[in-house]
């Protein structure tokens, strides 16, 4: 869920980045929207969080991993 949560943010990064262009790549967003993808990286995010719930502190590194990853802005 992490890995794929990654993944969107990275495509919604490009479509901001003309240099980042997908060349005509089938990406999240090309397949979503934005709004859609943006939707399922936060729902995928919630997932890897959630996922972590039977962890101590010691995966709260992880946890904001998670939550960088759809934050993120580059």
């Amino acid at each position: 869920a992490f890995g794929l949560a990654f993944q969107i943010a990275d495509d919604l990064l490009d479509v901001d980045d003309p240099a980042d262009a997908d060349g005509g790549r089938a990406t999240f967003v090309s397949l979503l929207g934005a709004d859609g993808a943006r939707a399922r990286a936060e729902e995928l995010s919630r997932e890897a969080v959630a996922a972590l719930s039977t962890f101590d502190s010691r995966a709260d590194p992880l946890r904001a991993a998670a939550g960088f990853a759809v934050s993120r802005r580059r």
